[in-house]
Parts: structure tokens; sequence; C-alpha cells
């Protein structure tokens, strides 16, 4: 979690780095540029975690060494054509949220709750493709034990998955960020199994998306597509689709609930919360009625708790209120980040991007990618109705 003005900062860092990386690329190599471009925004975190697992590994390589014969002749439960990997339980598997083309290809998609293939520790094994990438990544990258780490039960977990489900093509809507992807594409294509990437939510100028491969990657508009260029993601692999959510078939309400409707991008930190909230209650003061959204699958949830306690501004439970309801309830859709500002654009809704609790010049490097396509911004709103 970092302010924009901290993460611009890091990025400049990141774009020096990248300067010395040579042409000469492979899925080991992928892996361990999309790793250092996620340590850099978690770089005291990653190091805890890198001290964790330099103790963890060798339990790892035991445990495989081990458990050498559990897993060689087990027979699949089901023999699936394809799965799709779910995060957990409360991400609902939406059909509309996939590819025509995917749909129409690949039959009988069964929905996979991560959780449901979580690591039986007991039987802790690589096959002899898991240990020969594992092998390889850890003689290049001897110190980096997180990553090598990561990778080690990345590998098992989607080997686990393949053993007991048989299936010929993985999708997945929630890894482009996962900087174990690369090795995980390579080791299920050697399993000849297809490994889908969806994108999810709309891209800025990221380094946690730097670099990653599927078998498949299935990409919303150009926009996006530029974006990924940017950080060096290979992208022959990658195909554009219009999303269904993007059909353009909500009409907003006669008389709306609310006259704006924030909507967060679910990683603010305090200080961020802190501004977004003194814009709102200007707002308030004068009479308006003002939303609070955050994403579905927030990690502040519990910042935005204590920074909005008082009651002043409504705070909407995205579980209960399906997004489409949300914005079709509000004169304006206000975020900086949000995918919303896209629905809110193909729907023909008021999209708002919020140019006082953050830089604009911060969001121009940073590609924010409704910039050029939501002409509204919150300043021009607050000096029309504000007088501010």
């Amino acid at each position: 979690k970092m302010d924009f003005k901290k993460y611009v900062k890091k990025l400049h860092k990141w774009e020096k780095i990248t300067e010395r990386f040579s042409n000469k690329i492979d899925d080991y190599e992928r892996v361990r540029r999309h790793y250092l471009g996620r340590k850099l925004f978690r770089t005291q975190l990653y190091y805890v975690l890198n001290v964790f697992c330099m103790l963890q590994y060798p339990v790892l390589l035991m445990m495989n060494k081990i458990n050498t014969n559990h897993n060689k002749n087990k027979n699949g439960i089901n023999n699936l054509e394809t799965i799709f990997i779910c995060p957990n339980d409360e991400y609902k598997f939406v059909l509309e949220d996939l590819p025509e083309s995917v749909l129409s290809e690949y039959s009988n998609i069964a929905s996979i709750l991560a959780n449901d293939y979580k690591i039986p520790i007991k039987g802790f094994y690589l096959d002899d493709h898991g240990r020969e990438l594992c092998k390889e990544l850890a003689k290049r990258y001897p110190f980096s034990f997180f990553m090598n780490c990561s990778v080690m039960i990345h590998i098992y977990r989607i080997q686990h998955l393949i053993l007991e489900f048989k299936p010929s093509v993985i999708i997945t809507t929630q890894t482009d960020e996962d900087f174990t992807t690369s090795i995980l594409t390579n080791y299920c294509e050697h399993l000849g199994v297809k490994y889908i990437g969806i994108q999810h939510g709309d891209y800025c100028y990221d380094p946690n998306l730097a670099y990653f491969r599927f078998s498949e990657y299935y990409v919303w508009d150009e926009d996006s597509i530029k974006n990924l260029e940017l950080v060096n993601t290979r992208l022959d692999f990658a195909r554009t689709f219009k999303c269904k959510r993007f059909d353009g078939n909500l009409i907003k309400k006669i008389t709306p609930e609310y006259h704006l409707t924030y909507y967060l991008a679910g990683d603010e930190i305090r200080n961020e919360l802190i501004r977004i909230r003194n814009v709102l209650i200007k707002f308030i003061v004068k009479g308006y009625s003002v939303n609070l959204r955050n994403h579905p699958r927030a990690r502040n949830a519990r910042a935005v708790r204590a920074v909005f306690n008082d009651g002043m501004i409504h705070l909407e439970n995205a579980r209960e209120v399906p997004i489409g309801d949300s914005i079709t309830n509000t004169d304006y859709v206000v975020a900086t980040r949000s995918t919303v500002l896209s629905e809110a654009l193909a729907n023909s809704l008021d999209a708002v991007i919020d140019d006082v609790a953050y830089d604009m010049e911060d969001m121009i490097y940073l590609r924010m990618k409704n910039l050029n396509h939501a002409t509204l911004r919150l300043s021009d709103i607050m000096k029309a109705e504000l007088g501010i």
C-alpha cells in the first residue's frame, strides 16, 4: 500500500532497473523480472518473507524427497475438460465475464474454488518437470528464497489440481499479478494443459503486471494492451474481447438515491482515505447525499471503517449491492483507479475522475485508462455546485 506520490517515485526507480535488463529472456527470467517489479513496491515485506523462506526452503526440499512416490499413480476424480479457478468462496463464478470464444471453444466449464485445492502438506511432492523448473530457477537465483519457495508451492498446487481433475484447460482471472505465472504456464504446457488468463480489471502503468505469460490471455481493449506493453509483458499470446459488463444495457434511475458515489480501488492507505473523506464531507455540508463503495475484495476494509466511522457518509456493501444497481443509483460515478469508471462510460453514465484528492500529473504519468474518455472532473463539479 502506498500513496500515488510514492508510487510514482517507485516507478521512476523501476524504469532505471529495467534499463539494465538484457533482451534475452525466458520463463525463468520472466518470473525474476516480474518478482522484482512486485518486490519494488513491497520491499520491507519481501525482505521478511525472504528470511522466512530461507528457513522454509530446505524443509520443502526434504518433504519432496520423502514423498517421492506419493502422487505418481494418482487417478483423477473428474475428467473435466475445462476448469475455472475462483480465488475464494466470496467470488461469484460469472460466465458472462468470459469471452464468447472461450465459452464456445471449451465446453463443460466447471468452477473450482482455490480453497478447494489447498496444499496437503503431508503429500508435498513435485514431478520431474516441476523439480526441473524449480532446480533451474534456484540455480540462477540462489538467494531469492521467497521467489523460489513461491514457485515451488504454486507448481505443486497446479500439479495437485491437474492430478485431481484431469483438465485440458485451466482458466483464471486473478493471477496476472502473480509473478509465478510464467513458470506455471510452462509447467501446464509441458503436461498438455492450456493455462488461460482473463483480464479482470482496468490496467495502468504497473510493474506488478510486468513480463507475465499465459498460453492465451484475453484483454478487454487496446488501451489495456498499451499499458501492458509499457511493462514489457509478452503479448503474442494476447487477444482482445468485448467484456459483457460493458454492453451498455444499464439505465440511470429517474431519481437516484445519491448525488455522488465514490468508488475505492481497495488498496488506498489511511492518508488517501482521509483526503477522500475531506473532499466528500464538503458535499455533505452542502446537503448533498454521498455514498462510498469499496472494492468487494478490498485489502483496506479496516482502514475504511476507521476513517469513515461517523456515519456521515453512507458505506455501501459491495457484496450485497450489485455494481449495476450501484452505478445507476447515483448522479455521479466518482473514482480514480476503479474499473467502475469504464462501466459507467460504457453505459453512458456520468463518470467523474477525482482530481482533488489526487494529483492530475501523477494520474497522467500512471497512464490511468479513462483520462482520455471521462471528461468530467471532480474539481469542476465542486466549483459549479459548491463554489470551491
